[in-house]
């Protein structure tokens, strides 16, 4: 029987791995099912979590063709070679965009959570709602894995990248958190420091709301579908400034790469780092506030204290 490896990255970089030999026992029970064009809506049966989600849904659907539209610019903008760096890039995220505008379906149907195949944003709110049967690495004993317990203590939502894949994306009860707004302010950026050539901080500020942790997720169903690069196998990179430093070829295999740049456009933001030219970095000013650490510790663009964890399953 083919076994498999769930790594689960946590905050702080904790690892909990099980043997897992059916992947397939998912859910225990059918909840409500709803839609938004060919995205599938389940288990979010609080009448205003179902219509928030349609309402990020479309918003996200906005953002994300300004953005398509920016990517097929015969000149990049300074958005793009920030973050892709180079034109030749641009037919691969250009593709990787439309998949998520057009909510494009990339694994089999898996009624009734995923009738047509397309992602299925699957909330939980309790025990027992979310589980698959695995074994434990360390002892060996057979196991249900009840993914509530993963949301706990910290996470906002996980996207677990089952060997095939499929097309769920948990949402936890934090995710719905009011520490974790819905939507970005007008005009929302991060200044640049004009004496390091970096962004003043490590992203949080920028991506900290639901609208942009759907984003990172879908973009990491999409990124693994299309290359059947699982999670520890891309270049998983969060914190702004070493998304920006990443070449072309991981950039474009980044989830969070697009996030940053749907945000920037979405924000008409103006200041990106300049193109390096060779020459060494001045001298950190003592009253310029520049991250160098990852948000999230690591793992996801989300306020401190919050988590948005990617289950990885290697062969």
């Amino acid at each position: 029987m083919l076994s498999l490896i769930f790594t689960i990255l946590l905050l702080l970089g904790a690892v909990i791995a099980f043997d897992v030999e059916q992947p397939s026992s998912i859910s225990k029970r059918a909840f409500n099912h709803s839609s938004y064009g060919e995205y599938n809506i389940y288990n979010c049966d609080d009448g205003s979590r179902t219509v928030e989600l349609g309402d990020l849904l479309s918003d996200l659907e906005s953002a994300v063709r300004s953005a398509i539209r920016d990517s097929k610019r015969k000149t990049p903008s300074a958005a793009f070679r920030t973050f892709f760096k180079t034109s030749s890039s641009a037919p691969f995220v250009t593709k990787m965009l439309t998949n998520v505008l057009r909510g494009m379906a990339k694994t089999p149907p898996r009624p009734p959570e995923s009738p047509n195949g397309s992602p299925t944003l699957y909330c939980i709110t309790g025990p027992n709602q979310f589980v698959s049967l695995g074994r434990s690495t360390t002892t060996g004993d057979l196991m249900e894995i009840d993914w509530y317990d993963q949301c706990l203590p910290d996470t906002t939502a996980l996207y677990p990248s089952f060997d095939p894949p499929l097309p769920f994306i948990t949402l936890c009860e934090l995710f719905w958190s009011q520490r974790l707004p819905a939507y970005p302010p007008e005009r929302n950026c991060i200044g640049v420091s004009k004496y390091t050539n970096w962004y003043r901080e490590n992203g949080n500020s920028l991506v900290n709301f639901r609208l942009w942790v759907l984003l990172e997720e879908l973009m990491h169903y999409y990124l693994y579908t299309e290359t059947q690069n699982r999670i520890e196998e891309q270049a998983e990179v969060y914190n702004i400034n070493d998304c920006v430093m990443l070449p072309a070829n991981m950039a474009k295999l980044n989830a969070v790469s697009y996030v940053y740049y749907v945000a920037n456009l979405y924000g008409k933001c103006q200041a990106f780092p300049k193109p390096p030219d060779g020459r060494e970095l001045l001298e950190v000013d003592g009253s310029d506030d520049v991250a160098g650490n990852g948000f999230g510790g690591g793992t996801s663009g989300l306020v401190p204290g919050f988590n948005a964890t990617n289950v990885t399953i290697a062969s």
